[in-house]
């Protein structure tokens, strides 16, 4: 008999836990329903598209110097 059933992930995938408000978190899985994707799915395109928009927008200095 198998054990409890876990989703395997791809080889290139890790797992990622945060803490958010349960506000948040509600919020974020509610627009996964609204753009139909898994909510992995949904993080991963969230937090690439900022970086790529982080990474074209110029650097702020470091005030405290």
């Amino acid at each position: 008999m198998l054990g409890a059933m876990v989703p395997l992930l791809p080889a290139d995938k890790v797992q990622f836990n945060v803490y958010l408000t349960a506000d948040l978190v509600r919020e974020v899985k509610h627009a996964c329903v609204d753009s139909g994707m898994s909510l992995s799915a949904f993080v991963e395109r969230v937090l690439q598209s900022h970086l790529d928009g982080a990474s074209r927008a110029p650097r702020r200095k470091d005030r405290s110097s």
